[in-house]
């Protein structure tokens, strides 16, 4: 083999090396988010929710909160999701609590790299009262 053909394969094999190596790759940002207090308290109801400050990239495709009876509650325990894009807040109803039951809740943000939790906080539901006789 001649000098030139060894140059130029060198060359060649540079240049694969380099295209290679892409810089404009999307970098991978995990959605911020808070989780808002619980308001609306009664025996079997309530309202959550929170705030996402930064939709994430790739950006979030299912957000909600997720809840239970123990602490550091995830996607994987009972969940509602919200049917909102973007940043901002968000609220969701809680249906079907137990009186007088602690629960604790974490907004949450699923992209298709996992998923993102806020804080938790936690609320307990009040006492089930019998309607008044008239």
């Amino acid at each position: 083999m001649t000098i030139k053909k060894v140059v130029i394969c060198l060359f060649a094999a540079g240049l694969v090396i380099i295209s290679g190596c892409n810089d404009d790759e999307a970098t991978v940002k995990a959605p911020e988010l808070a989780t808002a207090e619980v308001s609306d308290i009664t025996a079997s109801t309530a309202i959550a929710g929170g705030t996402i400050t930064d939709a994430g990239t790739p950006a979030y495709t299912e957000r909600g909160v997720c809840y239970g009876t123990t602490s550091n509650p995830t996607v994987s325990d009972t969940k509602v999701a919200d049917d909102g894009t973007g940043t901002g807040s968000f609220t969701t109803d809680l249906t079907d609590l137990t009186a007088e039951t602690t629960y604790y809740v974490r907004a949450y943000a699923t992209t298709s790299n996992g998923t993102a939790y806020g804080n938790e906080v936690s609320f307990t539901t009040l006492e089930d009262t019998p309607p008044e006789e008239e």
